[in-house]
C-alpha cells in the first residue's frame, strides 16, 4: 500500500513482456489491489496506465462492479483467447 504506482506499473510491464513472448501461455493478473488502483474510479490517471497497459497485452477484467463498499480493488484479469 505503501509502494509507488509508478515502479509497480513498470515492473509489471516488464514482467508481462516475458510472458508474451511464450505464446502457449495465457495471461491472468489477480489482485487485492489498493485504492490506487481502484478501477471503479476512471478519474485516476495511475488506474487508466494500470488498465491501458493490461489492454497492450490482451488482458481485460472480468468484473466492473463493487468489492468493497463502492471500490472495486479484488480483480481477475485475463488475456482475452484469440480465435
Amino acid at each position: 500500500p505503501n509502494g509507488s504506482p509508478r515502479i509497480f506499473l513498470e515492473k509489471l510491464d516488464k514482467f508481462l513482456l516475458k510472458l508474451s513472448y511464450w505464446s502457449s501461455y495465457k495471461i491472468i493478473v489477480a489482485g487485492d489491489f489498493n485504492s490506487d488502483i481502484d478501477i471503479l474510479s476512471n478519474n485516476k490517471k495511475t488506474v487508466s496506465d494500470f488498465i491501458n497497459l493490461l489492454r497492450q497485452y490482451d488482458c481485460y477484467s472480468c468484473n466492473y462492479e463493487p468489492t468493497r463498499g463502492v471500490s472495486c480493488l479484488d480483480n481477475i484479469f485475463y488475456q482475452w483467447c484469440h480465435l
